[in-house]
């Protein structure tokens, strides 16, 4: 058996266990009310003072790490 035959088995597995109807609460119940209250409350721009993630320049010595002499 493969690897990947072996994961394929065994998230097979952990579906079959799993309780569908645990993860979710019905639309009408006080839970899912209190969940949407929440999700609406929080602002989108939350996100907006995140700086950006600056990429290393590519310098000189990053280019020689490269060997070519193979080809």
């Amino acid at each position: 058996m493969g690897l990947f035959d072996r994961f394929k088995k065994k998230v097979q597995k952990v579906v079959d266990e799993t309780d569908v109807d645990a993860l979710s609460a019905p639309s009408d119940s006080d839970e899912a009310k209190r969940a949407i209250a929440t999700k609406k409350e929080k602002p989108a721009e939350e996100w907006d003072d995140v700086e950006e993630i600056q990429q290393p320049k590519e310098t000189k010595e990053d280019e020689d790490d490269w060997d070519d002499d193979d080809l």
